[in-house]
């Protein structure tokens, strides 16, 4: 949307939930948590729209990430798969 509130577009697919999102530091992409066949993944998306492209299928809906300056990495929560208990 305009700096002022006006002339809003959707960038993601009808019915596609999105949470947490977070500008690229080129501005160019937005990255974001959303569900994909009832489970949850980041994702990002340009900022023309389109299809979103899934970065990571292994966090979970509480997950926090950040990407780096240069746009290079991407830090995030993951699901931690169970562990065997230590002998």
């Amino acid at each position: 949307m305009d700096a002022d509130g006006r002339n809003p577009k959707q960038l993601t697919p009808a019915g596609v939930g999105a949470w947490r999102p977070r500008f690229s530091p080129d501005g160019q992409s937005i990255f974001f948590m959303m569900e994909r066949a009832e489970i949850p993944v980041l994702a990002k998306v340009s900022v023309a729209g389109g299809e979103p492209a899934v970065i990571a299928q292994d966090v979970y809906a509480e997950s926090f990430f950040d990407v780096s300056p240069d746009g290079k990495y991407l830090a995030y929560t993951i699901v931690e798969k169970a562990r065997p208990a230590p002998a």
